[in-house]
Parts: structure tokens; sequence; C-alpha cells
């Protein structure tokens, strides 16, 4: 997390449990970089699955954290854009649409964040592209 908003999840590790075990001892939680103020931890309920967030460490200095969390009480899906660049900066990805043919239309979300001071801090921005023949 920084003062923008979050990146995607970033070191992972896949730890195995046995039976009756309800809690998991983790140490070594990478430090984020310069900027950051917040690191999320996400896991998957038993078995796998979506990673859901777990727990917010509200620093960038401890590496220790105990998850003695119940699978039904995981929260949000862990995040899958990144919202912490800088605010009045595009942040661009690459999207796979399939199949299409001339005159098809794609429409997509695009983040902006407009700088402070105006009234559309924030505002996502919406983009349709009509594809032609080249």
């Amino acid at each position: 997390m920084t003062a923008n908003g979050e990146t995607t999840p970033g070191t992972q590790a896949e730890i195995t449990t046995t039976s009756g075990n309800q809690r998991v001892d983790l140490s070594s939680i990478p430090i984020g970089p310069s900027g950051t103020t917040a690191r999320r931890i996400c896991r998957s309920v038993v078995g796998g699955g979506q990673k859901k967030l777990v727990h917010e460490i509200a620093n960038n200095t401890e590496t220790t954290w105990q998850d003695a969390v119940p699978d039904g009480s995981l929260g949000a899906d862990a995040s899958t854009l990144n919202t912490s660049g800088s605010p009045g900066t595009w942040q661009t990805a690459n999207i796979t649409i399939g199949d299409m043919v001339v005159g098809d239309w794609a429409a997509c979300w695009m983040r902006y964040d407009v700088p402070g001071g105006t009234s559309q801090v924030g505002n996502p921005r919406r983009a349709y592209a009509q594809f032609e023949e080249a």
C-alpha cells in the first residue's frame, strides 16, 4: 500500500498444514519499497481458490504475523489492479480480447487519478474502441 493505493500481490509462498492445524506463523514478511505505508496479507481458503485479504500490517517494518483467521472470516478478494502510482498518471496494462471482426466494439475501464483540487478526483474513465480493417 502507498498513499495512492495498492499494488497487485507480490511475493507468494505455499504452505501446507496438517489436519487440525488452526494457525500459521509467518516470518520474514518482505518490507516494501520507499513510500510503502502498509502491507496486506492474502490467502485462499483450505483447498485453494481465490486469494482473499486476511490481514493488513499498518507499517513497513513488522516482519512476523500469526494467521489464526478462520476461512469464513477472510476479507475481500486480493487486488488485481495496481493503483499505487502517482496521481495524475495513466496506468496501463495489456488486455486480451479474443477474436473480433471489423466493426466490433470493445469497452474497457481505465483508471486515471485526476490531481487534487478538481471535482473528479479518482474518477475512472471509460473508453470504447471500434476495430477497423487495416
